[in-house]
């Protein structure tokens, strides 16, 4: 077999480029889940302390797409009539290949940044949920009344809000 001089040394490391270029310029969702939480808490101040509920549907999130994938791709390679020990595959198990390869994972690539343009939480956003969460952690305001009328009633609601957690 002859080598091809594009296709062994030319297509390889500009694939790498290219996907590392790419990874970077994407606006990363691991980023997001902080303003998430924090947006959440401002609107809720009763529910505390859900990071980890937050990381942990991320994370199942992110399992369950990677399970869903996997099993998507395996039934059409095997509806394709992939055979693992052939070393010959049939021309429809190359087209699947193909299309798993490259217009599926742009379709969802465009999907997702589709979706992130209506993102409710933009900088302006973040910063004003940041300043909030200061004010807060620091205390600011209000006398020793208004901080006792306070902390019942965030007592109060962090009951209601057990409660509503533990009948699910």
């Amino acid at each position: 077999m002859g080598s091809n001089l594009v296709s062994d040394y030319v297509t390889p490391p500009s694939t790498q480029v290219l996907s590392t270029a790419s990874s970077l310029c994407l606006p990363s969702y691991r980023s997001m889940l902080p303003d998430a939480m924090d947006d959440f808490q401002l609107k809720n101040p009763s529910c505390q302390n859900l990071e980890v509920f937050f990381y942990s549907f991320y994370i199942f999130v992110n399992k369950f797409g990677g399970g869903l994938a996997l099993g998507i791709s395996t039934l059409s390679l095997h509806f394709a009539g992939y055979q693992a020990g052939n070393c010959e595959p049939n021309p429809l198990v190359k087209l699947i290949l193909r299309v798993l390869m490259a217009p599926v994972p742009i379709t969802l690539l465009i999907t997702g940044l589709t979706i992130f343009c209506f993102y409710p939480i933009d900088e302006e956003r973040r910063k004003e949920n940041r300043a909030k969460m200061e004010a807060a952690s620091s205390g600011l305001g209000g006398t020793d009344s208004e901080s006792s009328e306070n902390k019942k009633r965030k007592q109060y609601e962090l009951e209601k809000c057990q409660g509503a957690s533990q009948r699910r």
